[in-house]
């Protein structure tokens, strides 16, 4: 079985297609998105936006599948795919970028063995509090 096989195993939040949430979502496995989100997702394990899903937020898993559209930043531990439906605005960091043709990608990327990453409202945050 492949790495993929088991992470799909993995799922245990999904939301459907008809279904919005408002709001942050945090996991312990793994999220498999077919409606809409707005608002933060955090969660330990993989991360899957279908075709015609949304998110508007900032996103951070070990692993993470786009075949929707996310509008927001992307922060993943090991491996980000964007496939070929993909729309995706926002800054995006990982250790493996995966980007299929077709997809489209407007944002920043950093490809890092670091865990660390700031979000542009981290940022702001920082210059707000005078901690440039």
């Amino acid at each position: 079985m492949s790495r993929s096989e088991k992470q799909d195993k993995n799922i245990s939040t999904i939301i459907g297609p008809k279904v919005e949430v408002r709001g942050k979502i945090s996991a312990s496995g793994g999220i498999l998105i077919y409606g809409s989100v707005i608002g933060d997702i955090h969660t330990d394990g993989l991360v899957r936006l279908s075709s015609g899903s949304y998110v508007k937020g900032i996103v951070s898993a070990n692993d993470a599948r786009v075949a929707g559209t996310l509008e927001g930043d992307l922060k993943v531990e090991r491996k980000a795919e964007l496939g070929s439906k993909s729309i995706v605005t926002g800054n995006l960091i990982a250790k493996i970028l995966v980007i299929e043709e077709g997809a489209r990608f407007e944002g920043i990327c950093q490809m890092s063995k670091e865990s660390t990453f700031e979000t542009e409202s981290d940022i702001l945050t920082d210059e707000i509090a005078g901690d440039k």
